[in-house]
């Protein structure tokens, strides 16, 4: 039990907050990407979607499974210290996983556009 109560209390629920608001901001951001606007699109561009889809899953399956998990949490809005809990690193360490996994997904996509 903490020593003190009323402060342990204060923080859970302070954190709670934030984190609800985290994930509401990052819900509000991508509302647009959710909502199916391929009923109004071409077949044109539902076939470049659907390609530029298939191009995206095939390089994140090209890298290292904890490098998925940080890049998708990061993308969901999670914290550097949350991620580095669920991947077993430090907060620092995850911090610069992610963007070499960034960067790595960059080359790979980079690496697919001329075949396009």
């Amino acid at each position: 039990m903490p020593d003190n109560i009323g402060a342990w209390l204060f923080r859970v629920c302070g954190n709670l907050i934030a984190s609800r608001g985290r994930r509401t901001s990052v819900a509000d951001r991508m509302r647009s990407l959710l909502i199916d606007r391929d009923t109004a699109a071409s077949p044109e561009t539902r076939a470049i979607r659907a390609e530029e889809t298939t191009l995206v899953r095939r390089a994140l399956a090209d890298l290292p499974a904890d490098a998925r998990v940080a890049l998708l949490m990061a993308a969901e809005g999670y914290s550097a210290a949350e991620i580095g809990l669920a991947i077993g690193r430090t907060s620092n360490a995850t911090s610069t996983y992610i963007c070499r996994a960034r960067l790595r997904l960059r080359e790979l996509l980079a690496a697919e556009e001329p075949a396009r």
